[in-house]
C-alpha cells in the first residue's frame, strides 16, 4: 500500500532528525540509544533505579529484534552527580 509506505518514510526521516539533533547537540549532553522492547517494558514499569541499570539490562537483552529509539540527555546537579533525564521515547 502507498499510504503505508510513504507512513513508514515519514517516521524514518523524523527518526533521522532525532538523531542529527542528538549528534549536533551531543557537547550539551543530548543521546540517542536504540533499546530493546522488553527493556524500555521494564523501566515503564519502575523496574530501574538509574540509567546504569537500564543500560546494563538492555546489554543483556540484547537477543532482541525490536529496538526503540530513546533521546535522552545528560546533566550535572550541583554536587557535579550525572543525572540521566530521558526526553523521548520513539516506538517504530
Amino acid at each position: 500500500m502507498a499510504i503505508e509506505a510513504e507512513l513508514k518514510q515519514r517516521k524514518l526521516e523524523e527518526l533521522k532528525g532525532i538523531r542529527k539533533f542528538a549528534n549536533d547537540y551531543e557537547s550539551k549532553g543530548y543521546i540517542t540509544e536504540y533499546f530493546s522492547t522488553d527493556t524500555i517494558d521494564r523501566m515503564l514499569k519502575g523496574k530501574f533505579k538509574t540509567y546504569d541499570e537500564l543500560d546494563s539490562f538492555n546489554v543483556n537483552d540484547s537477543v532482541s529484534n525490536d529496538e526503540v529509539l530513546v533521546l535522552y540527555r545528560n546533566i550535572l546537579d550541583k554536587e557535579n552527580k550525572q543525572n540521566t533525564i530521558i526526553e523521548c521515547i520513539f516506538i517504530e
